[in-house]
């Protein structure tokens, strides 16, 4: 298995080739080391998703391969054939510069996540900005906006695209197919539970798309034009 070249932005938005090939590498090699990947590193649906997802956001906040995986899966990694470690942590950078905030204020997380054995992406986008809507010192409150966008093999093309400012946060979800009842449901409980826990305020809306709206990505450090075309989210 050749090692793949470091990806462009735009595919590792959409899917981390050299981690998913290093992975299966290492279950024929090193079967310990994939398992430590697979249950410790990578994102996974599940009790344990909030934790990964932040261990994967500090170690992209500080451009640090090894403080995501550890010592002894970075080391795997880079006794495999090829150059797989290299790739990584070329690719890793790549990741750290779209985490770092650009002038339109947008910076974004691609967090691996595992889903009923195939490696996706959780593409987390945020963007803090002042109101311009406000008036006079409610002009110069920041508010979040921030964009959850995932693919899941049961539900598909699925989006949170939200609003937090001061106590307020509006929540909108967004789907190609329509949620079922009970899924929205669980969803509505969630948030109405949060909101009582946090003596927040807010608004929860769902919405179905014949096609989800784009993404920011051109407005990344790391984007590189010309690739675009490759990327299908």
């Amino acid at each position: 298995m050749a090692t793949p070249p470091p990806a462009p932005l735009t595919h590792l938005a959409q899917h981390w080739e050299a981690l998913d090939q290093a992975i299966r590498l290492l279950e024929a090699a090193n079967p310990v080391a994939a398992n430590q990947i697979t249950q410790n590193h990578v994102a996974r649906p599940g009790p344990q998703l909030t934790a990964a997802m932040a261990l994967f956001i500090t170690a992209v906040r500080g451009g640090d391969l090894r403080a995501w995986l550890g010592e002894d899966s970075t080391r795997a990694i880079d006794r495999l054939r090829g150059q797989f470690g290299a790739t990584l942590r070329e690719d890793f950078g790549t990741m750290h510069r779209a985490s770092e905030p650009t002038e339109s204020g947008w910076r974004a997380f691609f967090i691996p996540l595992l889903d009923e054995g195939q490696l996706n992406q959780i593409r987390m986008f945020l963007n803090q900005e002042n109101n311009p809507e406000g008036d006079g010192e409610d002009r110069d409150d920041p508010r979040t906006h921030f964009i959850v966008d995932l693919s899941l093999s049961q539900l598909g093309d699925l989006r949170i695209d939200g609003t937090v400012k001061q106590k307020n946060v509006d929540l909108l979800v967004r789907s190609l197919k329509a949620l079922p009842d009970r899924m929205r449901q669980d969803i509505r409980e969630i948030f109405t539970n949060t909101l009582a826990r946090t003596g927040i305020e807010g608004q929860l809306a769902f919405r179905t798309h014949k096609a989800l709206p784009a993404l920011p990505i051109e407005a990344l450090h790391g984007y590189q034009d010309g690739h675009t075309s490759d990327l299908h989210i």
